[in-house]
């Protein structure tokens, strides 16, 4: 009885074992390519906070906001507007290199998984 139990064991644990690596496998592209995308707009999100804290001091509103004979109130709203946008553009490129960072570091672990499930598979046939 005792053999029996531990046959079932093994047993179980192979088949367990199997259906991860085989899940591990199936899974890798689909998880490659998204990692990818994730890449791609991390990227971008990067650029147009670059782009946009920049940018923004040549519009030519805020130069212009000194010439205003109007009341104050109107000049502090384009300064605080303008101030948002250069924060906002700091938000969008960390915000990027955040999810570059974590993606890129999710991709090499997906890789490393991907090879260790095709090494324990081609070692259990």
């Amino acid at each position: 009885m005792a053999l029996i139990s531990i046959l079932r064991r093994r047993y179980m644990a192979k088949k367990s074992l199997g259906i991860i690596v085989e899940k591990q496998i199936k899974y890798y592209k689909v998880e490659k390519v998204t990692l990818w995308f994730l890449i791609i707009l991390g990227t971008t999100l990067m650029l147009t906070g670059i782009g946009v804290y920049f940018y923004i001091g040549k519009l030519t509103i805020p130069k212009e906001v000194s010439t205003l004979s109007t009341q104050s109130f109107i000049k502090d709203e384009i300064r605080m507007l303008y101030n948002f946008s250069r924060a906002l553009g700091v938000v969008f490129s960390l915000t990027g290199l955040a999810i570059v960072v974590l993606s890129l570091d999710r991709l090499s672990f997906a890789r490393d998984a991907s090879r260790m499930a095709l090494f324990i598979k081609s070692h259990e046939e």
